[in-house]
């Protein structure tokens, strides 16, 4: 019988060539799906940080329709944290507040 109609081994050539490109397939899964995970975060501390901001002002609008001065400067700077507490930071190395969204992750 000749060795090139013999059946023994062909399963081990088959998992060879499959193998890599099932890894390689997986692998991109993964990596798919960590792209929607995060752009999923990065748009809920978006909504997070708007929601935050509109209730900040809610509270402070006469002093934003003011003329410039300290109290109009005060009210930004509140509208600012609110934003930045439940957003996050986007300068984490000089955060001076509380963060109160628990899906923002630190650096």
């Amino acid at each position: 019988m000749s060795r090139v109609r013999e059946e023994r081994g062909a399963v081990l050539v088959i998992v060879a060539i499959s193998l890599p490109i099932l890894l390689l397939i997986s692998a991109l899964v993964v990596d798919v799906g960590d792209w929607y995970t995060h752009k999923r975060q990065l748009q809920n501390r978006a909504d997070a940080g708007a929601l935050a901001a509109g209730a900040a002002y809610e509270k402070v609008w006469p002093a934003c329709i003011s003329p410039a001065g300290a109290a109009r400067t005060s009210a930004l700077t509140e509208i600012t944290v609110a934003a930045n507490q439940f957003a996050g930071n986007p300068n984490p190395y000089n955060s001076g507040g509380v963060v109160y969204n628990p899906a923002v992750t630190p650096p």
